[in-house]
């Protein structure tokens, strides 16, 4: 029953912003891993997969304890409905910002990355 009422919370919130020309985000948060280290995935989303499903983008933020990765942490886009671009940027955090930074770019996949981002947010 509550995976019923998630699908149609999410589909007023789609409804809505189609009606109205306008972009929501819908923080959801991953279901507890076996580690901090595991690379959540849109099923990781706590609830019903229809979070996910109806969506039109979905981004997932994952803190890294380690620096293995070189990176604080990493921002992935796993589903892009408009441009259908998909990947992952690397961010550095500044603690004296408190802001997120691209870490690392390689220089030709610079204008795929910014693209894909830039799709992102002006599509808000």
């Amino acid at each position: 029953k509550i995976y019923g009422e998630q699908k149609k919370f999410v589909s007023g919130l789609k409804d809505f912003a189609n009606r109205n020309n306008t972009h929501i985000h819908l923080i959801a948060h991953p279901r507890k891993g076996s580690s901090d280290s595991d690379t959540p995935g849109k099923m990781d989303v706590a609830g019903s997969s229809d979070i996910t499903n109806l969506s039109d983008n979905v981004l997932i933020l994952q803190r890294l304890y380690d620096n293995s990765a070189n990176c604080d942490a990493i921002l992935r886009v796993l589903k892009n409905r408009e441009e259908g671009d998909t990947g992952e940027i690397k961010l550095k955090f500044n603690k004296y910002t408190k802001l997120y930074t691209i870490a690392d770019i390689f220089p030709d996949k610079e204008s795929t990355i910014r693209g894909l981002i830039w799709s992102i947010i002006s599509s808000i």
